[in-house]
């Protein structure tokens, strides 16, 4: 609001993002914070051409923390959506910091990486989705975690609860399909 003298909203984000193609961006295709609402049906392919890893990868100086679609304290549905060869950006979803109520549903993830859930207590459902890690197209990102059972898992769960996944298919993850852990000691 910046002075304007508008009111604040007392809830935010309802919001809608559908039916659209993204595609060639250098770091990530869509993200939030507190955001709510549907994102359902989008076409994500090849963003995160520019690389940018996590720090401990590839660049000290670096802050990136990104996924082809990254929030932080999401509440709604992401359904029907196609990532497709999205490269360098880490996860292809990562759900960080006080989600809850998710629904992930009827994705295909094509060569783009895994989902990772951080820091909440949910809950969230994961079902019938398609997963192809990149060991079946052969082109994927590099992960962004330090543990090295965890980099290329289909489903990383770092200092979260209340996941529950079902009636998914999941292909071509080089270690492990479903890494449940906690790395910070954090609750």
């Amino acid at each position: 609001n910046e002075g304007t003298g508008q009111p604040h909203p007392a809830r935010i984000g309802e919001h809608i993002v559908t039916n659209n193609t993204i595609m060639l961006n250098g770091a990530s295709a869509i993200q939030g914070a507190g955001a709510s609402g549907v994102v359902s049906f989008n076409a994500v392919e090849e963003n995160g051409f520019l690389r940018l890893l996590p720090p401990k990868q590839c660049r000290p100086n670096s802050t990136a923390e990104l996924a082809t679609i990254k929030t932080h304290g999401f509440t709604g549905t992401m359904v029907g959506n196609v990532l497709r060869r999205n490269v360098g950006s880490g996860r292809a979803v990562w759900f960080d910091n006080r989600w809850r109520d998710v629904r992930f549903s009827r994705n295909v993830l094509l060569g783009s990486g895994g989902l990772m859930f951080e820091l909440s207590n949910g809950p969230a459902l994961v079902d019938n989705n398609i997963l192809f890690g990149s060991n079946m197209t052969g082109e994927g990102p590099e992960q962004d975690s330090s543990l090295p059972y965890a980099r290329d898992a289909a489903i990383f769960v770092q200092d979260a609860s209340s996941i529950t996944s079902a009636y998914n298919l999941v292909l071509g993850f080089s270690t492990v399909v479903l890494s449940l852990g906690g790395l910070t000691g954090r609750n």
